[in-house]
């Protein structure tokens, strides 16, 4: 089982796992398909350098919001 998947399970109630899972993996899902969206829209601009900037920057921004997260939980 993938981290994400237990950490819904063990926040969800008994009886909202189906409906608990399907919401995180439909997000998950919307994610990953904006993020397709928004690199071949980089891509198709100007090439590989803004998709290497804007992926560097998402890194970073995601190192940062989760820097305190992983300070919370322990």
């Amino acid at each position: 089982m993938r981290p994400g998947r237990a950490w819904v399970s063990r926040h969800a109630g008994a009886l909202r796992q189906g409906a608990a899972q399907g919401f995180v993996q439909g997000l998950n899902g919307f994610a990953v398909l904006f993020a397709g969206v928004w690199a071949g829209l980089l891509w198709g601009a100007d090439g590989r350098l803004p998709l290497v900037i804007a992926g560097a920057a998402g890194g970073v921004l995601a190192l940062a919001l989760l820097t305190p997260l992983h300070r919370l939980l322990r």
